[in-house]
């Protein structure tokens, strides 16, 4: 009866224990960005406005409206060194039927028309994209870039310091032992081997500004 009590004594003390263990999931995140500052990405939590929320998501109960982010990672790499003639512009993958305005600024790609029109920064913004609008070569090359991205990489940031992604991380699917932190560092290659594409692209590029 002893030995009961003892297993039983055991199991609640070291319950906490088990619950602060790392899942399988904070595994493969850890292994990820680890790997990511290795290739010189720097990391930090965002958010990008939801472009198709349901109604639900839109508006309270009691009618008020309710701002829709979605959290995401922001993975940034840097341009080498300082573009004070680029125009900074975050850009959010279009989905199929969005359900807020939106506004196109290449194929797939553009903002929610509310930010241009507007946010406090809606002048600086609505020339910026205006700005963008008139790089034709540059912006086609970004898009075919583009076109490598995992499908949850939600958005992109340019300024001129740095190009990032925002990314939900969900890419690869877990799996068990090194199969897991394999797969997930796959789509991290991409994201780092697309963003130098853009980068050099960007770096390359004549500037057209009226």
């Amino acid at each position: 009866m002893s030995w009961i009590i003892i297993v039983g004594v055991f199991i609640l003390a070291a319950g906490p224990l088990f619950y602060l263990m790392p899942t399988a999931k904070d595994k493969r995140l850890t292994a990820l960005r680890m790997h990511a500052r290795q290739l010189g990405f720097t990391i930090q939590l965002d958010a990008l406005l939801k472009l198709d929320p349901s109604a639900d998501e839109r508006v309270t109960a009691g009618g008020q409206e309710r701002s829709t982010k979605t959290e995401c990672m922001r993975y940034q790499l840097p341009l080498g060194h300082t573009l004070n003639y680029l125009p900074p512009i975050t850009l959010q993958r279009l989905p199929a039927v969005p359900t807020v305005p939106t506004a196109t600024v290449m194929e797939g790609w553009g903002l929610a028309a509310d930010a241009v029109t507007i946010s406090s920064a809606a002048g600086s913004l609505a020339k910026n994209t205006a700005i963008w609008q008139q790089q034709g070569h540059l912006l086609e090359s970004i898009r075919v870039a583009l076109l490598e991205l995992p499908a949850d990489v939600l958005g992109i940031a340019i300024d001129g310091r740095c190009v990032g992604v925002f990314w939900l991380e969900r890419s690869s699917k877990e799996q068990a032992g090194d199969v897991a932190i394999g797969a997930s560092v796959e789509p991290l290659n991409v994201v780092h081997m697309t963003l130098s594409k853009i980068i050099e692209s960007i770096k390359s590029h004549s500037w057209v500004e009226d």
